[in-house]
């Protein structure tokens, strides 16, 4: 009687690998519990032209509140009374992302609680 070779494992820079899950991956490819409802919503939210002009604009939007807020820092440094000219693309770097964490952080504080407020009425 002859035996069934037994598989050795795979062996990729002296680990071993790690055991392939059935189950992982019919998870993966089905999606379950949230990602599952998020998958569908944004199937649904995503399909009409209204989805990407709203996204345009948002980011469109976005991109100016960067470019206002780069263009006010760059002209501090212009004047002579901002410091250095050598560090002036940190501080235009560092003054766009606390400006756009700002802008976000007010957002969510506003926009969550009305989005949420919508959903538990309908």
């Amino acid at each position: 009687m002859t035996e069934a070779p037994v598989e050795a494992p795979l062996v990729t820079a002296g680990l071993p690998a790690r055991p392939r899950s059935r189950r992982l991956s019919t998870l993966v490819r089905t999606g379950s519990g949230i990602a599952a409802i998020g998958v569908k919503e944004l199937r649904g939210r995503m399909r009409g032209r209204r989805a990407f002009v709203i996204v345009t604009l948002y980011l469109g939007l976005l991109g100016g509140f960067a470019w206002m807020v780069a263009t006010l820092i760059a002209q501090s440094y212009t004047t002579g009374f901002g410091g250095s000219s050598a560090f002036a693309s940190a501080a235009v770097g560092q003054g766009i992302f606390a400006a756009l964490l700002m802008l976000e952080t007010l957002q969510v504080a506003f926009l969550a609680p009305s989005s949420t407020a919508g959903a538990i009425s309908l």
